[in-house]
């Protein structure tokens, strides 16, 4: 059975610069990343955690969050079998519809009152509709895929981000690449050690302020949080994964100290490194022993529950706009017999 692993591009995207992927994966523990892309995610089943600006959005089953592009993140796992489906896209791909157009931030989540909206519904609906136009590859399929992109794209600007300014693109961000490419490499790799931002200039062969504003622009996160995140992520790896001391784990990952270390987590994850150490149990680290190595396959029973409810909610909608429908019908037609029946008593 094929897994629910999928990536491909609109219609309208004839140079295919945007990649839109859409998969579901069990979740585990902490997984601390960030990417150029939007991040819309829907709990197929379970409870879990996501962790990002520094909040804790608690999530249950039919919930809806969406993260902004390079904006560092992670989820956990509060309840064994919990299972999200992702859908990934480049908030460029906006730029395939208006010039000039406004810059957006998703940053919302619904919640008990507001997972069963129409908003929520749609987007749902659409993840189903997606899933389903990789069934065969035809001409019908594409233009449902994309029509349910579209909708994902709507709902997601008009309910879950916010207006912040006009974008406007850097011409010259192409030639800079190489260059940029070339800092992340070595703060990958040097990530421990004490690095500040003139050891970055001497290596891009720029001045210190220019450096800081081309990696900005480019990264989408200063030089000094793209290093903070780096040290997070693979501090967090070493919390989950080994029973070393919180302050050995610290130092050896570049932090000055577990002082540093401690405000750094509690500002990202909203909890201390104990505490989400003690919150992990032995189901959580053994799905995370495969994150995003194994994906769902189309024939798991949440995905096929799920993906019934949310097209049986659409039918039932249609259900009740026919059955209103034909009640005014009916009510126009007793009308218009009860004003012909008083004429003809005259």
């Amino acid at each position: 059975m094929r897994e629910l692993n999928y990536s491909y591009y609109l219609v309208g995207d004839t140079n295919k610069k945007y990649k839109i992927e859409c998969y579901a994966y069990y979740v585990g523990a902490f997984n601390y990343n960030w990417h150029d892309d939007v991040e819309c995610l829907v709990v197929l089943s379970g409870k879990l955690e996501a962790c990002y600006d520094g909040k804790v959005y608690r999530l249950s089953k039919g919930d809806i969050c969406f993260i902004d592009s390079n904006s560092g993140h992670a989820t956990l796992s509060k309840e064994k079998g919990t299972i999200a489906l992702v859908l990934h896209f480049n908030p460029k791909i906006l730029d395939l519809y208006y010039e000039n157009r406004d810059k957006y931030r998703w940053n919302m989540a619904t919640d008990e009152f507001s997972r069963n909206s129409k908003a929520a519904k749609t987007i749902k609906k659409s993840f189903a509709d997606i899933v389903d136009s990789f069934s065969c590859e035809n001409l019908a399929n594409v233009l449902k895929r994309n029509q349910a992109t579209e909708k994902i794209l709507f709902e997601s600007i008009e309910n879950f981000a916010e207006l912040t300014e006009v974008l406007i693109e850097d011409k010259n961000s192409n030639n800079k690449d190489e260059n940029i490419r070339k800092l992340i490499d070595y703060l990958d790799k040097n990530y421990k050690k004490k690095i500040n931002l003139n050891d970055l200039a001497k290596l891009a062969g720029y001045h210190p302020n220019y450096t800081s504003e081309i990696f900005s622009e480019s990264v989408g996160v200063t030089f000094t949080e793209y290093l903070l995140r780096k040290r997070l992520s693979m501090a967090t790896k070493d919390l989950k994964q080994s029973e070393k001391k919180i302050t050995d784990i610290a130092l050896e990952h570049g932090f000055a100290n577990v002082r540093a270390f401690n405000k750094a987590f509690k500002e990202s994850f909203g909890r201390s490194p104990s505490e989400y150490r003690e919150s992990l149990d032995k189901d959580t680290l053994e799905i995370d022993a495969e994150f995003k190595k194994v994906f769902l396959s189309e024939d798991n029973a949440a995905w096929i529950e799920a993906r019934d409810f949310w097209n049986s909610e659409e039918k039932n909608n249609f259900k009740i706009i026919r059955e209103d429908s034909d009640k005014l019908r009916r009510d126009i037609y007793r009308e218009i017999i009860e004003a012909l029946e008083n004429k003809i008593d005259e």
